[in-house]
């Protein structure tokens, strides 16, 4: 399953003239604690609690960055641009959950932008990815069979198991081209992590033209 089926679309962000004390209400308001920076479409950096907190680690940061009065919030830090972290991590709307979950933990981050051709598309979290790990095996593998069984034989007669998100295809396909076909399909059903796929088909060409004749995960010429 990749981020663009699990991501929320519709993305709170700020720019980078955007005022601190907005940015903080846009976070307070909708219970959430980091917006992407924007600027052209384009993420140009990230403002989240923790960098309020690390300008001001007093527990009143917050009535002082909302409250309107003569002192200048965070000791006259007025703007997003001058709060925010730089240099953004993202990642492509064709990445899988499984690489979103990896960035995550590596780096310590609770989201992630979604760009595709470089512009923000979405936005993934934690409880994005959670969601995706909620559905059984059994669910996920009854799933495939019903979008397997409405295609023409053979690709219909191919059999599907899930084990741990894992899609095991298992039959006999007449090329290549099919058992690309039936990956695309498999993989499009939610909580599918990654496949493995034990096809088998008759190679009509040599054998270096078959582009996954080496891969015996990608199928197994017969």
């Amino acid at each position: 399953m990749d981020v663009v089926d699990v991501m929320t679309r519709d993305v709170l962000s700020v720019t980078p003239d955007t005022s601190v004390r907005e940015a903080a209400r846009l976070m307070i308001d909708n219970r959430i604690s980091g917006l992407p920076v924007v600027e052209d479409e384009v993420v140009v950096g990230i403002i989240s609690e923790a960098d309020y907190v690390a300008r001001d680690s007093s527990a009143t940061w917050v009535s002082r960055v909302l409250n309107k009065g003569d002192e200048a919030p965070l000791s006259g830090i007025e703007k997003v641009s001058d709060l925010m972290s730089h240099d953004p991590v993202t990642i492509p709307s064709t990445a899988t959950v499984q690489e979103a979950a990896r960035v995550m933990t590596h780096r310590g981050f609770k989201r992630l932008p979604v760009e595709e051709g470089g512009r923000l598309v979405g936005i993934v979290t934690r409880s994005d990815l959670i969601r995706a790990y909620v559905r059984t095996d059994e669910e996920i593998a009854g799933d495939a069979r019903q979008l397997i069984a409405v295609l023409p034989a053979p690709l219909s007669e191919v059999q599907v198991e899930v084990k741990d998100g894992i899609a095991i295809l298992t039959g006999e396909v007449d090329n290549s081209e099919e058992a690309r076909l039936l990956t695309r399909v498999v993989r499009s059903v939610e909580g599918v992590g990654t496949i493995d796929n034990q096809l088998k088909w008759e190679v009509t060409t040599e054998i270096g033209d078959s582009p996954w004749s080496a891969f015996s995960t990608e199928g197994a010429p017969r």
